[in-house]
């Protein structure tokens, strides 16, 4: 599953596109309100360095976006009409990345977790073939153990097919319908 720093960060740039959006539409602008934007677009981008190299891609069209806000909160664009009137198709490309780039989380997910359900079917296996080793030659505490660790590993397995029966669902992995950000699509 992706970490909480991705859902932050992906949700942190969906609350700056609209909360910029509709300040550069205000009339004078505030010159101490577009300085603070700033200071969120720097912050957000420090703390997408630190996420993991795997699912930088899913977290990309957060990063470009955040970019654009430097480049447009910049003395020179701050007037720019032309590129403000862009925001709208910019919004709508945001919306299909957005989809593409929860379909793409879902198909990793749903490997992870086929990898994860083969693994602990195998690892079980392989457990109970021991405790039926070690019953054979008397050794119970060893065989025991061994049984622990089975009956441990198959309520992993059992919340495992949980997950992936819930992922073949249109539920998103972040909770939200399958494509979409409530907050994005509410923009």
């Amino acid at each position: 599953a992706l970490s909480d720093l991705v859902t932050d960060a992906c949700n942190e740039g969906v609350k700056l596109y609209k909360v910029v959006f509709e300040a550069l539409q205000q009339k004078p602008r505030d010159p101490e309100q577009m300085l603070e934007f700033t200071a969120q677009v720097q912050n957000a981008q420090e703390r997408l360095q630190y996420v993991e190299n795997e699912e930088r891609y899913h977290v990309a069209i957060w990063m470009s976006t955040l970019q654009r806000f430097h480049w447009l909160l910049s003395p020179k664009q701050m007037n720019s009409m032309a590129e403000l009137n862009l925001w709208p198709v910019r919004l709508e490309e945001a919306r299909a990345w957005n989809a593409e780039m929860q379909e793409h989380a879902r198909k990793a997910f749903r490997k992870q977790l086929s990898k994860g359900i083969k693994q602990l079917a195998d690892d079980i296996a392989a457990c109970k073939v021991s405790v039926e080793t070690f019953m054979a030659s008397d050794d119970y505490h060893d065989a025991g153990r061994l049984a622990q660790q089975a009956e441990a590993l198959s309520k992993q397995l059992k919340d495992c097919q949980v997950r992936a029966a819930q992922c073949q669902t249109r539920q998103g992995i972040f909770g939200q319908p399958k494509g979409s950000y409530a907050e994005l699509d509410a923009v």
